[in-house]
């Protein structure tokens, strides 16, 4: 459960229209279940900073995580002034 859970190096957190709670550290995004509580890694971890591959084998820095009106998730960093988008992002 996400309330016995530590984690590591929180950047940034938002709040989604459906009140799930994403929250970027130093290499993932994660995202609470508003209702369950359950932690699930969307995006990070991977090894490739190719473009067009699958968000779990990324290798991201994600300081800033920001959630479009349509769901969209966007990840950025102001250090290497890069952004990117994931799509519409599903349960």
């Amino acid at each position: 459960m996400g309330t016995d859970a530590e984690i590591d190096s929180p950047q940034d957190v938002e709040i989604t229209a459906d009140g799930d709670v994403l929250v970027s550290t130093a290499r993932f995004v994660l995202l609470i279940d508003g209702v369950t509580g359950v932690i699930t890694k969307l995006a990070g971890g991977g090894t490739s900073e190719a473009e067009g591959i699958a968000a779990l084998e990324a290798s991201i820095r994600p300081a800033e995580i920001e959630v479009a009106y349509n769901g969209d998730l966007y990840l950025g960093n102001p250090v290497s002034r890069s952004r990117r988008g994931s799509g519409s992002r599903s349960r």
